[in-house]
């Protein structure tokens, strides 16, 4: 027979098992054996699942009671097994009934007086299986037993922790009654209170505050009850918490306070409850962000205007120098930028890298948030380290409502960058005539140029935060985006120190007869843009538009008087130059273009 083999999980696992008929008359057929033969089988091990599997050693006793076959329990304790048997991971019938909800099992077991707090191999005991999966009646008559109620499992979790968890609020009030420990932890250090907070149990909640539970206690990582219903949402249970006067400035590791938290998930109620209670508004997090910072960064208006209320200090500047009017400057956020702008914030005030709110807006498109710190005065020629000031960051981004925001006050419209750009030579490289025009009208210097080569390497080389090969990198790269395919397929086959030196030392009529830039060209020279200024290797900018190509430029610039006779340092002309490259045309017209002064001076 399977069963006297040891093949108890094959012999309970079959199908007809569950039909009570089938069961009828296998109890019949066992009553008739002899006792001692019924007793051995009641107490057959499962001796064939591996030891690893969870059924290894299964009884008959425990897979009745998982089954919920009350005729074949009865046999089974009739016949002398032990009421703790257990299979090999510790689990016992009384377990597996209390786990599987089967009451009337469990009340047979009862009776029989077992060890209501025999735990299986994970620490999990009849009560707390009960407890976690819901099931009142079973933890009604495991109670009148009197178990421990604090025992917990292996990772420090009670019944109560697992009523809680679960939301099962008639079973937390009966283990209430039996006044467990409600401010025992689990291995994490989370206690019941901190776990109804965080699921919004608020009847929960409601029960273990009549317990007196600490309040304050937080889990591994500071998070406290009143942090995580903040967190979360919970409103009910944040003022129910709040009644009890807890510590609303306790911060987690991270330095997040409850007011930091209902900020940042932006539960304006919560914040509301809070700010009642007169919190440090000022309290920051570890990298120095206050909840000011926090609400502005998330664009909720309506807790900057209640955190504005609280007088807050709103030139409080996080670790890297940004202050509340920073973030809004750089996100966008107009109104609020408004709303700060009414407390009178230092609006120069310029973080560890030398950005201004009025640079941040600028660099991002914001006009409305450009307008409104032009208003109040602002430094408008506030450059960050690498000297990029608010007009010559308009001009990369084409944002040709803040340059002419920006014009009116005057800036140092030929202000440069570490490398000498300027806004001329960034609108040139753009192809922005518009923009161009606006700084040309308004007396932008059309000759200036970026800084010789040797100049910039030493520049680079001292500057902690760049290396010549990333900046060489980045500035082919920015070409290669910003030139037409014919120019870009001519630069491609160029190194990234080709590009370097083009860019050393150009001037804006330069670079944009290199791109072929028509149009710009001819706007520089009708703002009289000296048309034979020569780089330190003495290219001209007829150098460059016969290098690539460019005849509609070569035809402009002859025209309005290019010298054709200029030569470079390595005795190039622009005839040799065009004729090098391949470009026939070009050569032809600087041909007859010489003939004809030829013919003129003689």
């Amino acid at each position: 027979m399977d069963w006297s083999a040891g093949k108890v999980n094959f012999v309970f696992s079959n199908n007809n098992m569950k039909v009570s008929s089938f069961r009828q008359k296998l109890l019949q057929y066992l009553l008739e054996l002899d006792k001692p033969q019924q007793v051995i089988l009641a107490s057959t091990k499962d001796t064939v699942v591996p030891k690893e599997d969870c059924g290894s050693g299964n009884t008959p006793l425990v897979l009745t009671c998982y089954d919920g076959y009350t005729d074949m329990v009865e046999w089974v304790l009739h016949n002398g097994v032990d009421v703790d048997q257990c299979r090999d991971n510790g689990v016992n019938g009384l377990r597996m009934a209390s786990q599987e909800g089967h009451t009337h099992i469990v009340k047979l077991l009862l009776e029989k007086d077992p060890n209501v707090d025999l735990c299986d191999k994970d620490g999990c005991s009849p009560l707390y299986i009960a407890s976690s999966n819901g099931h009142t009646n079973i933890v009604k008559f495991l109670l009148e037993k009197n178990p421990n109620d604090n025992l917990c499992n292996k990772n420090g979790w009670s019944p109560l922790y697992m009523a809680i968890w679960e939301g099962h609020t008639d079973i937390v009030k009966l283990l209430l009654e039996k006044d467990p420990n409600v401010d025992l932890c689990d291995k994490d250090g989370c206690s019941p209170l901190y776990w109804a907070s965080y699921n919004g149990h608020t009847n929960i909640v409601k029960l273990l505050l009549k317990r007196d539970p600490n309040v304050n206690l937080c889990e591994k990582n500071g998070c406290s009850p009143l942090y995580i219903a903040s967190s979360n949402g919970h409103t009910n249970i944040v003022k129910l918490l709040l009644e009890r006067n807890p510590n609303f400035n306790l911060c987690d590791k991270n330095g997040y306070s409850p007011l930091y938290m209902a900020i940042w998930e932006g539960h304006t109620d919560i914040v509301k409850l809070l700010l009642e209670r007169n919190p440090n508004v000022n309290l920051c997090d570890k990298n120095g962000w206050s909840p000011l910072h926090m609400a502005i960064w998330e664009g909720h208006t309506d807790i900057v205007k209640l955190l504005l209320e609280k007088d807050p200090n709103v030139d409080l500047c996080d670790e890297d120098g940004w202050s509340p009017l920073h973030v809004a400057s750089r996100d966008g956020h107009t109104d609020i930028v408004k709303l700060l702008l009414e407390k009178d914030p230092n609006v120069d005030l310029c973080d560890e890298d030398g950005w201004s709110p009025l640079l941040l807006a600028s660099r991002d498109g914001h006009t409305d948030i450009v307008k409104l710190l032009l208003e109040k005065d602002h430094n408008v020629d506030l450059c960050n380290k690498d000297g990029f000031t608010p007009l010559i960051s308009a001009c990369i981004h084409n944002y040709i409502s803040i340059v002419q925001l920006l014009i009116k006050p005057k800036p140092n419209i030929d202000a440069q960058t570490y490398d000498g750009g300027n806004a001329l030579i960034f609108s040139a490289l753009n192809g922005n005539t518009e923009i161009m025009q606006v700084l040309l009208e308004n007396n932008a210097d059309c000759n200036i140029c970026c800084y010789k080569k040797q100049y910039v390497i030493d520049t680079i080389t001292s500057h902690s935060g760049k290396t010549l090969e990333n900046v060489k990198k980045n500035i082919y790269e920015s070409l290669v985006k910003k030139v037409s395919p014919h120019v870009a397929d001519y630069v491609n086959k160029k190194s990234v120190d080709y590009v370097f030196d083009l860019e050393a030392g150009i001037s804006p009529i330069h670079l944009a007869c290199f791109m072929g830039k028509i149009d710009i060209v001819s706007c520089l020279l009708d703002h009289k843009a000296d048309i034979n200024m020569a780089k330190e290797d003495g290219t001209t900018p007829l150098f460059f538009a016969c290098e690539v190509g460019h005849e509609d430029i070569v035809c402009l610039l002859l025209d309005k008087g290019a010298d054709t006779q200029i030569c470079r340092l390595d005795g190039k002309s622009p005839l040799t130059i065009a004729r090098d490259n391949g470009h026939t045309s070009i050569v032809v017209m600087l041909t007859n273009h010489t003939k004809k002064e030829d013919t003129l001076s003689s």
